[in-house]
């Protein structure tokens, strides 16, 4: 038994030595003599095979080169190739590719074959070229012109294959995008010397392709002209295959609609087709709950206490939005929202969106915001303008030095961006948003006997951005930052941002922090276990700043947690408990909070 323990350890050092980090580990960090230990090896020889067999993602390669004299490792051909057969197809497609962009023009693949666990690929290299005398004589100079090619930097001059390679992607960019999708780039008379190649360039349009229409397939409604305004095409207008493109994108971000398929296009008789394959999603959603509670202040009375979200989109069939949020936590301070987005207003493609933003704190102060803004989608993102009216009203009986009663009108710009695989659901992509604004600020402040009125510039800053990197088919980790800042020499209580709670800093109760600047950091990994179910583990670091007259204070306050968010015949059921601490509050279990909701969507 003793000699086969040794003779296995033996052939875990074999095995060990093709990787060079375990057996920096066997030999410094494992102990070598001791019998005691001898368990402990053999776990970590038990884990390096594991490792060793799970490499089984890539095979062996072998390399045969065909016609040239370099030795291998001068074309730094990769030594792993996926079992995948179409994965192998792309690889092999970009070792070519490279091969080119080096001079060897001719490099081509003559054959592949697998045995076992080995892939021969046999590799005629070919001679290397040092460039390119591209003629474009033939070639319309208004065409060279639109793609930004510059004829006197190609006219008797020597280019390397990537700028041919940038040339013919430059002008079947062209053609695909102003109606000739089956546009040619092709060279002509080519022949070589001297180690160098020479060749005209030839380029041909063909006809011209418009875009005829839009069918539809599927379960979902929505107005056709709304739909052409969405996708921002216009019928018998040119095929531009980035717009379509764009289009195809802008419709994957609306919550209301799912593409089940990718969009398929037909020509026929010089027109395009554009199939869309789409289904209704259930976007609408409603869920709250009510409390009943005894009124401290006056016994004969009581409070109700809740929260109410309204979210209803596509209404009319035309992707308009209606929005209500209603929050009261406890008796002293309530929160109402209300928004409405009507998109392509009049026929213009310009979004309108009115809010109303109420909020209450006890007796101190009352704060109203209206708000209008106008979008108007561009080639990436959307830019918007909006204006803001801010009054905040203060109870004469209430006089303090950190609240004062002021109205704001304040004008700025946005952008919004959002690439998302899912709205709902997302496992890969990015979304930003910015807004910047400056406005004239009046204030009244009631000090004991006397009224002071001020007059001053204030300015703000919004802003939101968050990364969604997809680690595998059930794996994605997200991160996320949120920040806001307000300047303006005369700040009080109720002008600054209020953060806390399930939708910035969880861990602690709403609207625990009042902040004049802001940046909280969320890492968080998420674990898909259906199709709309999966559970995640998080953490939340903030960055904030209370600057009311005098008195300036930061701290870093921070949290982590778990939680799962579950599809359920009743809605989605999310469930989280996190575990803060700041200044106030210590890093106890007994100031813990478990933030839960029920969404029900239809």
């Amino acid at each position: 038994m003793i000699g086969v323990k040794k003779q296995s350890t033996i052939e875990y050092k074999k095995r060990i030595r093709k990787y060079p980090f375990l057996l920096f580990i066997w030999r410094y960090f494992l102990p070598k003599a001791s019998k005691k230990h001898l368990y402990i090896k053999k776990i970590f020889c038990i884990s390096a095979l594991w490792i060793c067999l799970f490499k089984s993602f890539a095979q062996t390669v072998v390399y045969q080169l065909v016609n040239t004299e370099k030795p291998l490792n001068y074309f730094k051909l990769p030594y792993k190739i996926p079992q995948d057969s179409i994965l192998q197809i792309q690889t092999l497609h970009k070792i070519i590719q490279t091969l080119q962009q080096k001079g060897f023009l001719l490099a081509n693949v003559d054959k592949w074959q697998k045995k076992d666990d080995t892939l021969y690929i046999t590799l005629h290299i070919g001679k290397q070229y040092r460039g390119f005398y591209l003629n474009v004589e033939e070639v319309s100079p208004y065409i060279l012109s639109e793609c930004r090619i510059r004829i006197p930097d190609l006219q008797k001059k020597l280019i390397t294959p990537s700028t041919w390679k940038q040339i013919y992607r430059k002008l079947l960019t062209y053609a695909e995008n102003h109606g000739f999708p089956f546009a040619e780039v092709k060279l002509d008379s080519v022949y070589f010397s001297n180690q160098n190649l020479y060749a005209n360039l030839k380029y041909r349009s063909y006809f011209q392709v418009t875009l005829d229409t839009i069918i539809l397939h599927g379960n979902l409604k929505i107005r056709y002209s709304y739909l052409m305004a969405l996708m921002n095409l216009q019928p018998r207008a040119p095929f531009q295959q980035q717009k379509i493109t764009n289009a195809f994108q802008t419709l994957r971000q609306q919550p209301y609609l799912r593409l089940t398929k990718e969009p398929l296009i037909t020509f026929v008789e010089n027109k395009a087709q554009i199939h869309l394959f789409t289904e209704h999603r259930k976007a609408n959603q409603i869920d709250g709950i009510l409390g009943i509670l005894p009124n401290a202040q006056q016994n004969t009375r009581t409070v109700i206490t809740g929260q109410l979200d309204i979210q209803l989109h596509h209404l009319l069939y035309s992707g308009k939005q209606l929005a209500l949020k209603w929050q009261r936590m406890h008796q002293d301070a309530q929160l109402l929202n209300i928004l409405y987005e009507h998109p392509h207003f009049l026929k213009t493609g310009i979004t309108t969106m009115g809010a109303l933003r109420l909020l209450r704190q006890d007796s101190s102060f009352q704060n109203v915001m209206q708000e209008l803004r106008l979008s108007y989608p561009a080639s990436l993102g959307k830019f918007s303008v909006f204006a803001k009216r801010m009054t905040s009203s203060v109870p004469i009986k209430n006089i303090s030095t950190d609240i004062a009663a002021f109205q704001i009108i304040s004008y700025g710009l946005g952008y919004h961006l959002q690439q998302l695989d899912d709205i709902s659901f997302p496992q890969k992509g990015y979304k930003l948003k910015l807004d910047i604004w400056a406005g004239n600020k009046n204030t009244s402040q009631f000090l004991p006997d006397t009224l002071i009125k001020l007059k001053s510039l204030q300015l703000g800053l919004e802003g939101e951005m968050s990364y969604h990197l997809k680690q595998s088919s059930w794996a994605t980790m997200l991160f996320r930052w949120q920040s806001a800042w307000v300047e303006n020499p005369y700040l009080f209580l109720n002008d600054l941002y209020r953060i806390g709670g399930i939708n910035s800093l969880r861990g602690f109760n709403e609207n625990t922090f009042f902040t004049q600047w802001h940046h909280i950091f969320t890492a968080e990994q998420r674990w898909r276990l259906e199709e709309e179910s999966y559970c995640f583990i998080f953490s939340d670091v903030a960055f904030l700043r209370e600057n009311v007259k005098e008195r300036a204070q930061e701290q870093q306050p921070w949290s982590i947690g778990a939680g799962i968010s579950v599809r359920t015949r009743s809605g989605i059921f999310s469930l989280a408990y996190a575990i803060g601490k700041s200044e106030e509050q210590p890093f106890h279990p007994r100031f813990s909070k478990i933030h839960f909701g029920l969404t029900n969507r239809f």
